[in-house]
């Protein structure tokens, strides 16, 4: 058994496969889905520990599924990805949404294995 699942959502395929290759490495059961409306689906079909989401993609956001998953799939934890960083963006994500942080793109190995352990320490003490 690994780490944990996490279910990473980027529209853009170089983003998902880089993150599932280091988080794969890093021991962690990885799915991904390649727009909010397939990993919503994914997670009505399947637990995951963590969802790990752009913000900007074509159809659903990253924030509206992390809204949406926050109501449907409560005990997932967010993690939102940006490579356009705004302080409205990160205060709706992290204050009204309830995501547990964020990164910025392009993702640094080091920041992103510690985050996703320190949002796996969370789901666990809960």
């Amino acid at each position: 058994m690994g780490k944990g699942k996490v279910l990473v959502v980027d529209d853009q395929s170089i983003v998902r496969e880089t993150i599932e290759d280091i988080l794969n490495r890093e021991g962690y059961d990885i799915s991904s889905a390649s727009s909010g409306e397939e990993a919503l689906e994914m997670m009505h079909k399947e637990k995951f520990d963590i969802l790990l989401s752009d913000i900007k993609m074509p159809g659903m956001s990253g924030l509206e599924l992390v809204e949406k998953a926050h109501h449907e799939v409560p005990d997932v934890v967010s993690i939102l990805l940006t490579a356009y960083p705004s302080v409205d963006s990160i205060d709706q994500a992290i204050i009204r949404l309830g995501a547990f942080d964020y990164l910025l793109k392009p993702v640094r190995r080091e920041k992103l294995c510690k985050i996703i352990a320190r949002a796996m320490e969370q789901k666990k003490s809960v």
